[in-house]
């Protein structure tokens, strides 16, 4: 079950834009976060997303969506790959936790 995905395509329906599912994937298996640090949040999610349609952000605005936000570690390490394919990112979230 993938909520972040479900929030996405509510909000994508209602902006009437594209959804790009398989254009961030996750690479790198990481162990459940919600217990860790901030500092051990950031090497655990490191080099865990991959552009797999390289070029097509490109000149392009991304809205990254995550249905939880505590540190952080996740959109950071997210964004800096879309980033690095051309694209402006914005972040949402659906919640905001006490940050660990």
């Amino acid at each position: 079950f993938n909520q972040a995905q479900d929030i996405a395509f509510v909000i994508g329906k209602h902006l009437n834009v594209e959804i790009w599912k398989n254009y961030l994937v996750r690479v790198k298996y990481t162990r459940v976060q919600t217990r860790l640090k901030k500092e051990e949040r950031q090497r655990n999610i490191k080099d865990a997303f991959l552009v797999r349609e390289k070029g097509k952000g490109k000149g392009k605005t991304i809205l990254l969506v995550d249905d939880v936000y505590t540190t952080g570690a996740t959109l950071n390490e997210a964004s800096k790959k879309i980033r690095q394919d051309g694209a402006e990112v914005f972040a949402f979230t659906l919640a905001r936790t006490p940050e660990v």
